[in-house]
């Protein structure tokens, strides 16, 4: 197996997308969602809007899945309470928004780690779950993140400004 040209850069763009403020053009995940509180996160702050305790937990079951798909392993929805992956808030607790967010970071470093970890060729080779190689898994991820952070930021502005 040959050393990679694409997987540090791809890894590299998936921790700017969670946790990352450089550039700081883009709204990372991890810093949008840091200094909102339980319960303005099971809130719907926007008429038509989200909970951003819901597009999170979408993106952590997201990112589980995806890493699995994209590691080969034992693709169980299920296993990490999706069905419907726009889950309830069930408990709008701190300590549960705390967890979530925590493991939604874990996630993220997780597939970043696994993406670091492909060759050129493993990018390229069928992922067995999607019908898609490696490499468009990762970009859909980073798509996929991208969209729902750009979603955070009007949420987090709504919230902040409801305060006021």
């Amino acid at each position: 197996m040959t050393a990679s040209t694409l997987a540090a850069p791809l890894a590299a763009a998936l921790t700017i997308a969670y946790e990352d403020p450089i550039p700081d053009w883009f709204p990372p995940v991890e810093p949008t969602v840091r200094d909102i509180g339980a319960a303005d996160a099971a809130r719907v702050p926007l008429p038509e809007g989200n909970r951003p305790w819901r597009v999170l937990d979408h993106l952590r079951i997201g990112l589980e899945l995806w890493r699995e798909a994209l590691v080969g392993g034992a693709f169980d929805p299920a296993a990490h309470g999706a069905g419907d992956d726009w889950m309830p808030v069930a408990d709008p607790s701190d300590d549960a928004w705390r967890d979530l967010r925590e493991r939604t970071l874990a996630a993220s470093r997780a597939f970043a780690a696994s993406v670091a970890a492909l060759s050129d060729e493993d990018l390229l080779e069928p992922d067995g779950v999607f019908d898609m190689t490696r490499l468009e898994v990762v970009l859909s991820t980073l798509a996929h993140t991208a969209y729902h952070a750009g979603e955070l930021a009007p949420l987090r502005l709504a919230l902040a400004r409801g305060r006021d």
